[in-house]
């Protein structure tokens, strides 16, 4: 009885791992990358700030978030001024984390050209990504 009165407090004072969740952002960043393959450009902004909310230094998820924020929910491309400003600031945070990433750059040198925003913004963003393009060739 002494034995079994020992266990079930030492099962009972220990802690409870299953509760503990342990998030990895990967899991939502997959998520993301599959809705932005179904055009549901919406439920992939909830999954890429879900991922950014656990882990926010992968240039690769700003530029999703990005990419995502570009397309309303609608479909339009551009299609709101909100969005399209969250966008750019997604791309200039990537532009910080990864300076090389000339997919970031280009990115937003589309949107500011295309949105008619902030010109010089755009052509200094097209001049990086030339510039870090052509370094690589």
């Amino acid at each position: 009885m002494r034995v079994l009165a020992t266990s079930l407090l030492l099962l009972t004072a220990a802690p409870a791992w299953a509760d503990v969740k342990v998030e990895d952002p990967t899991v939502y960043y997959e998520a993301a990358r599959e809705y932005m393959r179904a055009e549901k450009w919406n439920l992939a902004v909830e999954q890429l700030e879900k991922s950014l909310a656990i882990k926010n230094d992968d240039f690769r998820v700003w530029i999703d978030l990005g990419d995502a924020l570009c397309v309303d929910a609608r479909g339009v491309r551009y299609g709101t001024p909100e969005r399209n400003e969250r966008a750019a600031g997604s791309y200039r945070r990537a532009t910080e984390l990864n300076p090389g990433s000339a997919r970031a750059w280009n990115n937003l040198a589309w949107l500011r050209a295309k949105t008619r925003t902030a010109p010089d913004e755009a052509l200094e963003a097209a001049h990086r990504a030339i510039e870090i393009d052509a370094a690589r060739a």
